[in-house]
């Protein structure tokens, strides 16, 4: 038994510095991040070739975008980076995720309205179809 134990304290001490056990933690939507965060990151994944890390930090690059409220900072373009970056990873429910994030940016400017209910419409069509009320629910427009 204490051979055993030993043994796995060796793979566990060798196999932690390579990285092979931690699993990467992608920014959330919501998290608070400072725009050079957030550039360092998207460097970061971009160095690494990491589709999905550039997704999400794409999306709480525009999620950030929008709590600044700063008219030089528009988050339509990461949020449109995001959801391209998810429809390449074939990841479909971050993608109408994001899409129904979009439109409820658009829903808030008056001169884009139009373009959300494209983007909402979209979003809940397939929370319908793929059976996730919940997330459907999150996207309807009253």
């Amino acid at each position: 038994m204490h051979q055993i134990l030993r043994l796995l304290w060796l793979i566990i001490t060798i196999l932690s510095p390579l990285g092979l056990w931690a699993k990467e933690v992608y920014p959330k939507q919501d998290a608070l991040l400072t725009k050079n965060q957030l550039i360092s990151l998207l460097k970061k994944y971009h160095i690494r070739k990491d589709t999905t890390g550039l997704a999400f930090t794409y999306l709480a690059y525009a999620k950030n975008r929008e709590k600044w409220d700063d008219p030089k900072e528009s988050p339509v373009e990461s949020y449109r980076k995001s959801m391209e970056l998810f429809m390449v990873l074939g990841d479909s429910t971050n993608y109408y995720e994001v899409s129904g994030a979009l439109g409820f940016y658009f829903m808030e400017r008056p001169i884009l309205r139009k373009y959300a209910y494209e983007y909402l419409h979209k979003a809940v069509g397939y929370f319908r179809r793929s059976k996730q009320p919940l997330m459907e629910r999150g996207h309807l427009i009253n």
